[in-house]
């Protein structure tokens, strides 16, 4: 009995003790059924492209990507697939052979594929060690108030991308992702509002995004209250699916 009740308090310690950025997170993937996707891989379609995500492939997390690509000189499509492991090794195969790609162009896909598993994910991958989170002021957005999570990344473990920063709002009660905004310098920079919507999947709820930006350079904190006035820009929907 009083080693269990040792155990208990050292449990409450623990509790009481852990950062409350990383308690948000943690509740906000469990709402969203994330956690489980560790030892589950998942697979997905998102603009005529069939994605899989499994962060338990070899240790390691990978990511793949099959579509087909017209050639113009051969009048044929062809078969692609791409891979990413560990956000760092990257290979494309056209009708089941390697290519030789140029770095630069290595680069690219792998950022696109990247970004497409990233986003998928979320908000799980905030759980990762290049991850830096800081939690801010709650924000009202609609009349509703929203826990704020400002995260960045370290340069040795964030990527290629590791300088864009972040925000993501919860919601206070169910701790769902609601939005997002972030500040990205790649492809001559800009930021960018989403809008989430649930996408539920045999216990997950994964999320698809309404994608603005505003007509002019602004702070990345007024993006909320430029969505809530209606002056920002819708320029994509993010819309995947799940057989």
């Amino acid at each position: 009995m009083k080693k269990l009740l040792f155990i208990l308090i050292g449990i409450l310690l623990a509790a009481c003790t852990q950062d409350p950025a990383k308690t948000l997170v943690l509740k906000s993937v469990a709402y969203h059924g994330l956690d489980h996707l560790n030892t589950e891989s998942v697979t997905f379609t998102f603009r005529d492209a069939t994605y899989t995500v499994d962060r338990n492939f070899k240790g390691g997390t990978l990511y793949t990507k099959a579509f087909k690509q017209f050639d113009t000189i051969r009048q044929d499509s062809v078969q692609l697939n791409d891979s990413l492991f560990n956000s760092s090794v990257f290979k494309r195969y056209a009708n089941g052979q390697l290519l030789d790609l140029s770095e630069k162009d290595s680069d690219r896909f792998a950022q696109s594929l990247n970004s497409v598993g990233y986003f998928f994910q979320l908000p799980l991958p905030l759980l990762d060690e290049a991850a830096q989170l800081t939690l801010l002021e709650n924000t009202t957005i609609k009349g509703k108030s929203f826990n704020t999570l400002a995260v960045s990344f370290t340069p040795d473990q964030g990527g290629q991308d590791h300088q864009d920063t972040f925000r993501y709002y919860f919601d206070t009660e169910t701790h769902a992702l609601s939005y997002l905004s972030y500040a990205y310098e790649t492809n001559g920079g800009g930021i960018r509002f989403r809008v989430a919507t649930p996408l539920p999947h045999d216990g997950f709820i994964f999320l698809n995004y309404s994608n603005y930006k505003p007509a002019e350079e602004v702070s990345l904190d007024s993006l909320p209250a430029l969505y809530e006035a209606g002056a920002l820009e819708l320029v994509s929907e993010i819309s995947n699916s799940i057989e």
